[in-house]
């Protein structure tokens, strides 16, 4: 996958090469990174989550509110309870909820005072201004457990080094980022200074050629927003799911019926 400084190069060339410092590097990476927040907000807005991560954090007595420390954090969508040292630990979905809402749904002790693992019933996602997300398992922990939050990344590409995402539409990026930087473009003896009807010519010329690709990128990055998602899956129960409520043991015969 092509760096951000490889992008600038190849968004450099479908400019007809300007001089370096009309746009400079800088400007060319900050249209480019509103191109990629652009289009990833869209795929986010999809139903399907195409850049997920995980962060696990280990839950501890007393403690109400948790930084979150996963530094590519963006929008959380489901939490598991987790067991490594128990292979036979059933997982369990915790619910999100509000900040506001959270005395609405649980109505409870405010610490669970039980010796169990996975006491929480909902989760809690909040931002401080300057500090970052913390995350509040409601009610507060009275055990040590662990929980895996499933989330959405939040890449920044600040850096000429950076590899960014949406890689399979770098091409479709560096067109719209190109159509942007053309007003800044300056060429050797060829600008609004020196030359202006030369300089609007050659603008035209390669604004035409920009425009026809972006329009055939943007076709085949909307087809594939519209195919990514599918739609009437619903829950389904796993093999075995009665295994802890069946009274007999499997294949055992009472009154004619088997088990």
């Amino acid at each position: 996958m092509p760096t951000n400084e490889q992008n600038i190069a190849m968004i450099r060339a479908r400019l007809g090469n300007p001089l370096p410092n009309a746009p400079d590097d800088q400007q060319l990476l900050r249209l480019m990174v509103d191109q990629l927040s652009h289009h990833s907000a869209q795929l986010v807005n999809t139903r399907n989550h195409w850049s997920v991560d995980k962060w696990v954090f280990t839950a501890q007595s007393g403690l109400e509110d948790y930084l979150i420390t996963a530094n590519n954090f963006g929008r959380p969508f489901v939490c598991y309870t987790i067991d490594l040292s128990d292979p036979y630990h059933v997982r369990r979905e915790v619910p999100f909820t509000l900040l506001q809402d959270a005395d609405k749904r649980y109505q409870g002790p405010q610490m669970n005072f039980a010796v169990t693992k996975h006491s929480a019933v909902e989760m809690v996602f909040y931002r401080k201004e300057g500090q970052g997300w913390f995350l509040r398992p409601v009610p507060i922990p009275g055990d040590s457990s662990q929980y895996e939050i499933w989330y959405e990344t939040m890449y920044e590409y600040g850096a000429l080094g950076d590899t960014p995402g949406a890689s399979a539409f770098h091409h479709l990026v560096r067109v719209q980022a190109a159509i942007a930087a053309l007003p800044f473009c300056h060429w050797r003896g060829v600008s609004p200074q020196e030359d202006a009807k030369t300089w609007q010519i050659q603008m035209a010329a390669i604004r035409d050629s920009l425009l026809h690709d972006e329009q055939k990128f943007q076709r085949a990055f909307d087809i594939y927003k519209s195919q990514i998602s599918r739609e009437g899956v619903n829950a389904k129960l796993g093999y075995a799911n009665d295994y802890e409520y069946r009274p007999y043991p499997v294949g055992v015969m009472v009154n004619g019926y088997g088990f």
